[in-house]
């Protein structure tokens, strides 16, 4: 996450940093709406980016996302999938992340 965010900061994007969902959410309580969503599917406490993700969702967040994980089991895959979200590998190439967020968003730089 820090290595990603300090990428992400250098090309100019705004970003937030979240440990849970509580925190995901408490980013939305002063009307800021990111434009993209990067999350790790393991997060503190056994919730997942995927729970985080509809946590945000149901918020009203419609914001293209990513799931980050290590974890190969299929069953991961299966839920990424079911969710709709593309998911990238640990270690994480930041610049194919770049490249996917420029894409869906349609911005050379839009905040993150």
């Amino acid at each position: 996450r820090d290595a990603l965010g300090q990428l992400l900061g250098a090309l100019g994007w705004e970003l937030r940093s979240a440990y849970n969902v509580t925190e995901a959410l408490a980013h939305l309580a002063d009307g800021w709406q990111p434009d993209a969503l990067v999350l790790d599917f393991r997060l503190r406490q056994g919730v997942s980016g995927l729970d985080a993700l509809a946590a945000l969702r149901a918020r009203g967040l419609q914001a293209p996302a990513w799931l980050v994980t290590g974890d190969t089991a299929p069953q991961r895959i299966q839920q990424a999938r079911e969710a709709g979200i593309p998911v990238l590998y640990k270690p994480v190439d930041g610049m194919t992340l770049v490249a996917q967020i420029r894409a869906a968003v349609r911005s050379p730089h839009p905040p993150v």
